[in-house]
């Protein structure tokens, strides 16, 4: 069930990498990956992650450059009974407006994620957006390790329910 693309220039477009996977998993063995590849001008995000009804949808971004883009990643986790986890690992986001915008309404599953370690995002307007549908009951959490965050506006913005546990978790990072 793994996919891997690596070494790829990616220029325009609406989307770049769109990923949903039904069987992936919470192990980076189990994920789809994207290796080294270099992403600008995408008009709706670079790396669509969705999951639906009981998939298991997950990527592994590793090495990744975002260059010039209102957005770099769109995670739209509408589960029933899955999740959606993303596992970003030393990637660099260089005037983009919003690094990651989550659109969470999944119910029903185990924890999703939104995961960042020794990332850096600069010249941008906020790194990390999360939007909780208010029927959601599926626990998020979004974590950030060895992070440098740098922006014009709030480094990261999360929305919480009043039906499902919305998590951050952060230590060795810079939010600035």
């Amino acid at each position: 069930h793994r996919c891997e693309v690596a070494g790829l220039h990616i220029t325009s477009g609406q989307v770049a990498f769109d990923v949903e996977t039904t069987q992936g998993g919470l192990i980076e063995a189990l994920m789809a990956r994207i290796d080294d590849c270099d992403m600008h001008g995408q008009t709706t995000a670079a790396v669509r992650l969705s999951a639906t009804g009981n998939a298991r949808s997950s990527v592994m971004l590793h090495h990744c450059e975002f260059h010039n883009l209102q957005r770099a990643i769109l995670i739209d986790d509408q589960g029933v009974g899955g999740f959606s986890m993303l596992h970003a690992m030393h990637c660099h986001f260089d005037a983009v407006q919003t690094g990651c915008e989550a659109s969470v309404s999944a119910s029903g599953g185990a924890m999703s994620m939104a995961m960042f370690d020794r990332s850096e995002f600069k010249q941008g307007q906020q790194f990390l957006r999360v939007q909780r549908a208010p029927t959601g009951n599926q626990q998020y959490m979004v974590r950030l390790l060895h992070c440098d965050i740098s922006t014009s506006g709030d480094a990261v913005d999360i929305q919480g329910n009043a039906l499902g546990m919305t998590m951050v978790h952060h230590h060795h990072s810079t939010l600035a």
